[in-house]
């Protein structure tokens, strides 16, 4: 595949906390939600006391997905690095959010 071609779709596979099966994000006008509330587009177990109700946001625009948190309480964190509540980043290949 070409450097330049878009990647439309990525998967979220889930390597810690409760058992989830992979999650594939397809890329759409709407943003895509991760959380334990039932209004998320993608819901964590009850057993996820790690993650909030409505803790991130997948958004896929300009050929890119990004990842923000939703001022969550425990954090989020892409490559063991903590991002800012509320700040949109560029996710990239591999990365481990």
């Amino acid at each position: 595949m070409a450097d330049d071609a878009l990647i439309l779709s990525a998967w979220l596979v889930p390597i810690a906390g409760p058992q989830m099966s992979p999650v594939a994000l397809v890329a759409g006008d709407e943003p895509i939600t991760l959380g334990r509330h039932e209004s998320c587009t993608i819901r964590v177990p009850p057993a996820g006391e790690s993650v909030s109700r409505v803790h991130a946001r997948f958004t896929f625009a300009a050929g890119h997905w990004r990842l923000a948190d939703l001022s969550s309480r425990w954090g989020t964190f892409i490559n063991a690095v903590q991002i800012s509540p509320d700040d949109e980043v560029f996710l990239a290949e591999g990365d481990l959010v």
